[in-house]
C-alpha cells in the first residue's frame, strides 16, 4: 500500500538515484518505496538509466555541487547524442567502430526517452491526485493534459504527449500490465506499436 504522506514523485526518485536528496527527504522516499510496488518498479528503471548515462554519486559533495554536476552531465549526454548522429555517417567508413557508436547512440536515445516517459507519468499522477481518478482513455487524457498546460510536456494536435521520436505515447486505463493503475508506453524508434513489446518503452512490466 502506498504511503499517503509521501505521494508518488518520479522527480524525487530520480534525485534519490543520483544522490541529491536531503537525508530526511531520502528517508521519506525510502519509506514510500517500501509500500509502493509501482514506484519500486519505476525506481529500478531509474537506477538502470542513471548507470547507463554515467551519473555517479559523490557523497562528499554538497547538494548544490551535485546538482551542478548532474546538469553538466545532462548537457554532455545531449551533446554526445548530436555527435553520435554524425558518427552514424562516419560509421560507413569506420567498420567495427560503427557498431559501438550506434549502440551508444541507441542507449542515449532510449535513456532520454525514458525521461520523457517519466514526465508524462508524473503529470498523469498529478491529474489523479487532483481529480481522484485517472483519465479513462486517450481522448480524456488529451483533454486533461491540455487543461493542465504543463510547459514540460510536448503535445500533438490532439493533446497527447509526444515521445523522443515525436510520436504520441499510448495510454490505457485500467492498466493490463499495471492492474489498478494505468499503462503508458512509447512505440519506440521504429514507430510500430507492440503493446509494450520488445522495442516499446513502458511504465511497468512488459
Amino acid at each position: 500500500m502506498t504511503n499517503p504522506a509521501t505521494p508518488c514523485d518520479s522527480e524525487a526518485l530520480w534525485a534519490m538515484a543520483v544522490g541529491t536528496l536531503e537525508s530526511d527527504e531520502e528517508a521519506a522516499q525510502e519509506s514510500h518505496l517500501a509500500g509502493c510496488p509501482h514506484c519500486q518498479v519505476l525506481f529500478g528503471e531509474i537506477r538502470a538509466d542513471v548507470e547507463a548515462l554515467g551519473y555517479q554519486r559523490e557523497a562528499a559533495a554538497s547538494a548544490e555541487a551535485q546538482a551542478a554536476a548532474i546538469l553538466a552531465r545532462t548537457r554532455e549526454v545531449r551533446a554526445r547524442g548530436r555527435l553520435l548522429r554524425w558518427g552514424v555517417v562516419c560509421a560507413l567508413f569506420l567498420g567495427a567502430l560503427a557498431f559501438g557508436l550506434a549502440a551508444a547512440h541507441r542507449l542515449t536515445e532510449k535513456a532520454l526517452n525514458r525521461q520523457e516517459l517519466w514526465r508524462v507519468e508524473h503529470a498523469i499522477q498529478r491529474l489523479q491526485n487532483a481529480r481522484g481518478a485517472y483519465p479513462t482513455d486517450e481522448d480524456a487524457l488529451a483533454a486533461a493534459l491540455r487543461e493542465l498546460a504543463d510547459p514540460e510536456l510536448r503535445l500533438d494536435e490532439r493533446g497527447l504527449p509526444l515521445d523522443r521520436w515525436d510520436r504520441p505515447f499510448r495510454y490505457r486505463f485500467p492498466g493490463r500490465r499495471n492492474p489498478g493503475l494505468f499503462d503508458l508506453w512509447s512505440v519506440g524508434p521504429d514507430g510500430i506499436d507492440q503493446d509494450g513489446g520488445p522495442d516499446d518503452q513502458t511504465n511497468g512490466p512488459r
